[in-house]
């Protein structure tokens, strides 16, 4: 019996939070434009999984989204599960709303810290490896661990990407290269590129050249110009194609 009321309480539990989901889900569309004209608009305490559950349910109108996120996450002692954060990520990425993306992730990211991103990606395989915006998500991941420094995660990062099948840009690549300081790592991450058939581009040569240079490798700096002199009358080719 005891075993039943338990189950009984946890359905009723589970119902109001669905009512309450559902409730100010409507509220918020309803009253979206004073809710985004307010700057002290107060929400219901509300637990992560109905936070989680509420985004959800806002992911097509990208501003109401983004503006939930924000006002949830300034309520005293609050702090966003990594699920919020990713969800929120992707609803901007596929508003192609970047400046916020970056702004997001970023005070995420930088939260969490060094060698966080194996267990980004564990949560990511787990949970969001099948949306359609997951590559351009992690792509700008890469792009914030390699500024601020942080290249192995920035390189882990790419790793997730190869192996969920996703390409990351060119200038992904050349931002982790330009903050490598190993010569055998900045030529590893040169012949993955390759092997992924990214074409580099003209920054990323001028980086590896630096990297020779820098390491005394001067014979090594000389042989990559003919490429780079290739890829540059490539491009200048294609683009005269397109005009």
């Amino acid at each position: 019996m005891a075993g039943e009321e338990q189950v009984s309480r946890e359905e009723e539990k589970t119902e109001e939070d669905i009512r309450l989901v559902e409730i100010l889900h409507g509220a918020l569309l309803k009253d979206k434009t004073r809710l985004m004209a307010a700057s002290s608009i107060h929400l219901p305490p509300l637990k992560a999984h109905q936070i989680d559950q509420i985004l959800m349910r806002l992911g097509r109108n990208t501003g109401l989204a983004l503006l939930f996120f924000k006002k949830v996450g300034q309520q005293q002692g609050f702090q966003h599960t990594l699920f919020s954060v990713l969800t929120i990520a992707h609803i901007l990425a596929r508003a192609r709303w970047l400046r916020e993306l970056r702004a997001v992730l970023k005070q995420a990211l930088l939260d969490k810290g060094c060698y966080s991103a194996p267990s980004i990606c564990d949560f990511f395989r787990n949970a969001f490896k099948n949306w359609e915006t997951s590559s351009s998500v992690l792509d700008m991941m890469v792009n914030i661990y390699s500024q601020a420094g942080l290249t192995r995660d920035a390189i882990f990062i790419l790793c997730c990407m190869k192996d969920l099948g996703f390409r990351a840009r060119v200038r992904s690549y050349n931002a982790v290269l330009s903050k490598v300081d190993c010569i055998d790592t900045v030529c590893d991450i040169f012949e993955e590129m390759q092997r992924c058939n990214i074409c580099p581009d003209i920054y990323t040569y001028t980086i590896i050249i630096y990297h020779f240079c820098k390491h005394q490798k001067l014979q090594e700096a000389i042989e990559v110009l003919p490429r780079m002199e290739e890829n540059d009358s490539k491009l200048m080719l294609l683009r005269t194609i397109q005009l």
